[in-house]
């Protein structure tokens, strides 16, 4: 109920594009070749094939009615709460301090992010796959077989494959058979160690796919030092810590630093010893403490940032597991606590509830910024210092709806951030062309092309810019450099079939045109640019299949009407004909003038 809300929220355009809607495999749902292209891609800079799949079935469902789409994750985090009270029942067999966890972590703020976001669906996929592991793990402990082994490392093999972030939890089992399992009383240490190793060489193996498939996003040394990491990391570790207990001024995105203040760095650091050090004195006593913190502490290594992947300092999405060893240890610790203080139970049940009930209305607070691309970045603006990629996103949106001013100007902001960014250049450069200043436009997406050579994008909006000032050869050139970048690329395909015609290559310019309906079935003007060069050729009746389709996908296409006029005028089926110029002349007025006369006499 929480998040129910979010059925009638928007995609946003912060990676919701790459995930799907402009993914062309995710879009058109589950087949043979979309499977096959979830296993087989680096999109998206991981390989997570199973998150995939179930964008394309969220697609095969809902289409892309976005409320659909939210509504799986919702359900998805709904059950991972259920699961993480019924794995710790299981691991515990303490039900309270149990169903107070998966409160606590089904309500907290700091969820917002993977649940309302769809390009998170890896999150709360592999989150699922995850405490399926662990109830599985539950399950071979009790009673240890090769088969129960054989299904945790299944299980685990499907949450690698919905995001590789898991790949700790070879190490988080060893913690759990310490505590709560107390494996290490009745087994030998290198037997456990030796039931880890099939999981750890699929992490390894997991791990090694990772920095394969995202080399292109991980910094270099030359981005940022190995000090400059471990500053970082230290510090989200503390400002993870700080959110978790007061979930304030969370954003999508957190930019990284200039500068690390040496204060900060020490002051995490002591922070992180010391919890590390009283849990390693008080382990005997209270165990969960010690492995409810190294539970935290191991889940977010990945994401910790020493590996720099993305631009980002932290973000609230990589809590979304690790918070669940952390509320371990502070819901234990609680009630050992407030036992020895011999609390009553309503102050106890009381103060629960309380605090379930403000994390709760926070959650629900900060839920709201997630209603379109607009209020969330605008709230991220808010909440952070130069941020990029908020004023980035912001412009974009802005431009998107008919907002040029508002939205060049945080383009600008975003430059003058970070003067270099590519997509800012792209998006600047596109908010130009929309204002009819082609040259500038022109400039800013050679720019972002040489900062990014790779983005097929920019090389086909420089191409876009060039055409629209008449040089076309220069244009024609980048349309290819495009498609080699991205030879499924329909708008690409599209464009360089136009500037072939305006070349006068109408055969190659077939070509290009059928290339784009290949790769996009509903592209309507590609189909009436196939019945328009047929009919050029003299092939009319061969274009009617063409301009027929092209109508039926948008019939507001006048020229589609025009020219199918003209065939069926030709065959002798001068009603309907007719009734297509009628239809054409009302869509764009000025084709009055190239009906011939004897069709408007008749």
């Amino acid at each position: 109920m929480l998040y129910w809300p979010v059925g009638r929220f928007g995609f946003v355009e912060i990676d919701d594009g790459l995930y799907v809607t402009e993914n062309r495999h995710v879009r058109t749902g589950l087949s043979a070749a979309n499977i096959r292209w979830a296993f087989f891609n680096g999109e998206a800079y991981l390989w997570h094939p199973l998150t995939w799949l179930s964008h394309m079935l969220d697609c095969q469902l809902y289409g892309l009615a976005p409320g659909g789409h939210h509504i799986t994750s919702v359900l998805l985090h709904a059950a991972n709460t259920v699961l993480v009270f019924a794995v710790l029942v299981r691991l515990t067999k303490a039900s309270w301090p149990s169903v107070i966890v998966a409160a606590l972590f089904g309500l907290h703020p700091l969820r917002v992010e993977s649940v309302a976001w769809v390009a998170e669906r890896k999150d709360v996929l592999s989150g699922l796959f995850f405490l399926l592991t662990l109830w599985a793990y539950a399950e071979h402990a009790t009673r240890p077989s090769p088969r129960r082994l054989g299904l945790v490392a299944l299980l685990f093999a499907a949450g690698l494959m919905a995001k590789p972030m898991l790949v700790t939890l070879p190490l988080l089992l060893l913690l759990l058979d310490y505590w709560p399992l107390r494996r290490f009383n009745a087994v030998r240490l290198q037997t456990l160690l030796a039931e880890k190793l099939p999981l750890l060489g699929m992490a390894a193996l997991a791990s090694w796919v990772a920095v394969l498939v995202g080399r292109t996003t991980l910094s270099s040394v030359d981005d940022l030092s190995p000090a400059s990491r471990l500053a970082n990391a230290v510090v989200a570790y503390a400002s993870y810590l700080g959110k978790t207990f007061w979930p304030s001024r969370l954003a999508v995105f957190y930019p990284m630093p200039v500068v690390t203040p040496v204060a900060d760095t020490l002051g995490s650091a002591l922070l992180l010893g010391g919890i590390t050090m009283f849990a390693i004195v008080a382990r005997h006593r209270f165990p969960y403490l010690l492995i409810g913190w190294l539970w935290f502490v191991a889940a977010l290594l990945p994401v910790s940032g020493l590996i720099q992947a993305g631009n980002q300092a932290m973000a609230d999405r990589f809590t979304y597991l690790p918070s669940i060893g952390l509320f371990v240890a502070l819901v234990w610790g609680s009630a050992d606590l407030l036992r020895r203080w011999r609390a009553p139970a309503f102050l106890r049940a009381g103060g629960t509830i309380v605090i379930l009930a403000l994390l709760a209305t926070t959650a629900r607070a900060q839920l709201g910024y997630w209603t379109d691309t607009s209020t969330l970045c605008a709230h991220a603006l808010r909440v952070t210092e130069l941020n990029w990629l908020a004023h980035n996103t912001l412009g974009h949106a802005l431009v998107q709806q008919g907002n040029l001013d508002d939205g060049i100007s945080h383009l600008r902001a975003s430059l003058q951030i970070r003067p270099n960014h590519p997509d800012a250049l792209n998006n600047l450069g596109d908010a130009l062309l929309r204002q009819g200043k082609t040259d500038e436009a022109a400039s800013y997406f050679a720019a972002a092309l040489r900062a990014q050579p790779d983005e097929a994008l920019f090389a086909y909006n420089l191409g876009t810019a060039l055409a629209r000032q008449g040089r076309i050869d220069e244009a024609a050139d980048y349309f290819r450099a495009a498609l080699r970048l991205r030879p499924d690329y329909p708008d690409a395909h599209y464009n360089l079939g136009a500037a072939l015609i305006v070349q006068g290559k109408s055969a190659e310019a077939m070509a290009q045109f059928k290339q784009t309906i290949e790769y996009e079935p509903a592209y309507a003007k590609a189909h009436l640019a196939i019945g328009n060069v047929l009919i050029q050729q003299g092939r009319g009746p061969d274009g009617l299949p063409y301009l027929t389709e092209a109508l039926r996908l948008d019939p507001g296409l006048a020229d589609a009407h025009f020219l199918l006029a003209q065939i069926l005028s030709a065959q002798g089926n001068s009603g309907e004909a007719a009734a297509h110029y009628t239809q054409a002349v009302r869509l764009k007025p000025e084709l009055a003038d190239r009906i011939p006369r004897s069709e408007i006499v008749h």
